[in-house]
């Protein structure tokens, strides 16, 4: 008898026991079931009249109009707009898909009673309904939500379905600083890469590079995109540039700071003496941007005509520190051969000289053999290095002079720095590289053998 007693006190506290793990499954916030979809609303954007939002940031209306974009809001009049950034908040709002619900609960346990966000939705119809965000779920990648057609339904979405929801006006705003493009097919914004951008380095270097169409080709077949003409003169190769400058060329704000500020607050920023004055152009779309650091270690920018400071993310303005050399390519901007005349070397003591018409090389008025002078050509346009050097350099072991049609000249000049390595100069200007010897070597070896129409190496 003691024994029944027994197993039946046991099944009694294991119903119990389950009979709690049911009830707290039924009544406490979980994951939301992933594998399941629930069509909470069906209508599209272009059904919606406009959204009242009310946030712990704002509290402000979109409606839909004739404007540019489609869309309009008071509260950022007067600043660029991006109609993406609309769409994606009016999405927000339609056609939603939770991946769980829970009819008739509690409100309180999911925060819907002190939401983060709060949408009320009006339709081009006249009819109207609220959606309510309350706090994130157990998993950190969703969140609770709720519609007015059911309040007391509450369902679970992901996150990034309404994070528009949870920024203020001003997420709406085009924080694109740089000169942009529009592409009405695509219904978006689209940037383009300036023409050309100018500005001032951290240490006081003007810097300025220019986009180049078409491409520019020199001697020894590289391919240019970009034209460097300050500090330093020179060709940079697209894949070098857009590595350095993709951010600036396409220079854009992490968010607006203050909207219509005061001088003193201009001071506070440190941008009534700015860093730098950068100089954006596409076209005849030129945008003059003045970025400064403040004392906090911040950076800001304000750019002409447009009455904002704006906060500028530190990694987004590396190119303040870009040196002088940095984006040049290796190779020393040698011509191609159409834009050259003669072509003078002095190496180890010989002298040779060729003359170029029509692509055509010749020494002494005898043709030469128009491949092989081409990969001689090649070869003498191809004094590159990217091996830096400050050594002071010794005797001269190797000129190459490029006689230019237009008259002038561009002299490369090659001399000793010890252990068979040479110095590298462009028309008198110290290049900082240097380049082993044996390109010198193989290029005088090269010259006499064209000339003496015989086989020769372009390998050192």
């Amino acid at each position: 008898m003691k024994k029944k007693s027994l197993i039946l006190i046991a099944l009694l506290v294991t119903l119990a026991v389950v009979g709690g793990v049911i009830w707290y499954l039924l009544n406490t916030t979980t994951d939301p079931d992933l594998d399941d979809t629930i069509t909470v609303l069906t209508n599209t954007v272009e059904e919606i009249s406009s959204v009242h939002v009310v946030n712990d940031k704002d509290d402000y209306f979109v409606e839909a109009n004739d404007s540019d974009i489609g869309y309009y809001c008071e509260k950022i009049d007067g600043l660029p707009q991006m109609k993406s950034s609309y769409i994606s908040l009016l999405d927000a709002v339609a056609g939603i898909q939770a991946t769980s619900e829970y009819p008739h609960s509690d409100v309180k346990r999911y925060g819907i009673d002190v939401p983060m966000a709060t949408a009320e939705v009006t339709l081009k119809d006249g009819n109207s309904y609220t959606v309510t965000i309350g706090s994130k779920a157990p998993s950190e990648n969703y969140i609770y939500f709720t519609v007015s057609d059911a309040p007391d339904t509450v369902y679970t979405a992901r996150m990034s379905k309404f994070l528009p929801l949870l920024s203020d006006a001003y997420g709406l705003v085009n924080k694109l600083l740089a000169p942009k493009t529009e592409s009405p097919r695509a219904g978006n914004d689209e940037t383009d890469t300036a023409d050309w951008l100018e500005y001032t380095t951290r240490d006081g270097t003007r810097f300025r590079l220019e986009q180049l169409s078409p491409a520019y080709v020199d001697g020894a077949g590289n391919s240019y995109r970009y034209h460097q003409t300050a500090p330093v003169d020179g060709y940079v190769q697209a894949s070098k540039a857009m590595e350095t400058f993709s951010r600036v060329m396409q220079f854009c704000a992490s968010s607006v700071k203050i909207y219509h500020p005061t001088e003193e607050q201009i001071a506070e920023c440190g941008l009534l003496q700015p860093e730098t004055e950068l100089v954006l152009a596409y076209g005849e779309d030129v945008a003059v941007i003045h970025l400064s650091r403040a004392p906090n270690g911040d950076y800001y920018a304000i750019k002409e005509g447009v009455d904002v400071i704006w906060n500028i993310a530190d990694y987004l303005v590396t190119w303040l520190d870009v040196q002088p050399r940095t984006m040049i390519s290796g190779y020393l901007l040698a011509p191609p051969m159409s834009n050259v005349a003669g072509l003078e070397i002095d190496a180890y003591g010989d002298h040779f000289q060729f003359e170029i018409a029509d692509g055509i090389g010749y020494s002494q008025n005898t043709e030469l053999n128009g491949s092989d002078f081409k990969r001689f050509y090649e070869l003498a346009c191809s004094v590159n290095s990217y091996n830096e050097s400050s050594d002071a350099a010794g005797a001269t072991v190797a000129v190459i002079r490029f006689k230019m049609k237009d008259g002038s000249v561009r002299t490369a000049e090659l001399s000793e720095i010890g252990n068979r390595v040479l110095k590298i100069s462009v028309d008198g200007q110290d290049m900082g590289l240097s380049i082993r010897e044996a390109f010198a070597e193989t290029l005088h070896d090269a010259a006499k053998a064209i000339i003496e129409k015989q086989s020769f190496s372009t390998n050192w």
